[in-house]
């Protein structure tokens, strides 16, 4: 059976086009690998509150978006997540409802 998931620039396209599409802003922050590239997404909340968020294969080979538990600043973290993986995405999206655009990450996969 063939792998049905979507690529991660599709994924990445989707994210944009859901934030623009509630009257929000979106940005590529950086480019990664077009078919499997991990992806982090910076969300705002009307330019305040940044959050992380990331897709991970979770137990099930599967896999879905959860809150990043940063330990230091995200500036730090985005450093060292680009520095280890050069397939990396990163998106940045403002929107005004962010709960929205999180319920949207976890039926994206």
């Amino acid at each position: 059976m063939a792998d049905q998931r979507l690529t991660a620039q599709m994924q990445v396209d989707a994210l944009r086009r859901w934030a623009e599409g509630a009257g929000g802003f979106a940005m590529v922050l950086k480019k990664g690998d077009v078919t499997s590239g991990q992806i982090l997404a910076i969300l705002l909340e009307k330019g305040d509150n940044p959050r992380l968020f990331g897709r991970q294969m979770a137990a099930d080979f599967t896999y879905q978006w959860g809150e990043v538990v940063l330990t230091g600043t995200m500036a730090d973290y985005l450093s060292r997540a680009r520095a280890r993986d050069p397939d990396l995405w990163i998106i940045e999206l403002d929107v005004a409802n962010p709960a929205q655009l999180i319920a949207q990450l976890a039926v994206m996969d």
